[in-house]
């Protein structure tokens, strides 16, 4: 288990409200104090609000600015996780060893915005194993491709 959780609350601390649930996040900071050891707890955060997010839009479905607010978490996280790989390429690969397709599709995300060419191989394979971002998969292995 790494810091993850104190470096971002030391970050966002002091910060008004609603800049800290709309605005950005000072995620280049926060990458910046992040050890390997985070990039373990990026992932699982990235989880744990896709399980959250979709026990709530099973409760609540009609509720679309609740779901708004862990869709906005996710990407702040998939952010700092594309952050993340560029200082440990190799060892952010373990995401696709994930189960989840949300966490998945969130990595897509992530190596769309800050592409490798590490990250090829995997998404050739999750596109092969049939996940069902294919779209996101794709767009991210262009954007690797073209790194």
């Amino acid at each position: 288990m790494g810091r993850l959780k104190e470096i971002v609350h030391r970050h966002l601390e002091g910060m008004e409200l609603m800049t800290r649930v709309f605005g950005d996040w000072p995620l280049p900071a926060i990458a910046e104090e992040c050890a390997e050891a985070e990039i373990s707890d990026v992932i699982e955060m990235i989880h744990t609000l896709n399980q959250a997010r979709n026990a709530y839009m099973i409760e609540e479905p009609w509720d679309g600015d609740g779901a708004d607010d862990y869709w906005r978490d996710m990407e702040r996280y998939a952010d700092l996780f594309g952050l993340l790989s560029e200082k440990w390429p190799r060892e952010c690969l373990q995401i696709f060893h994930h189960t989840d397709s949300g966490v998945i599709f969130w990595a897509a995300i992530a190596y769309a915005k800050h592409p490798t060419r590490l990250a090829i191989e995997p998404l050739k394979n999750a596109i092969m194993s049939g996940q069902s971002n294919e779209r996101a998969l794709r767009a991210a292995l262009r954007a690797c491709e073209r790194f």
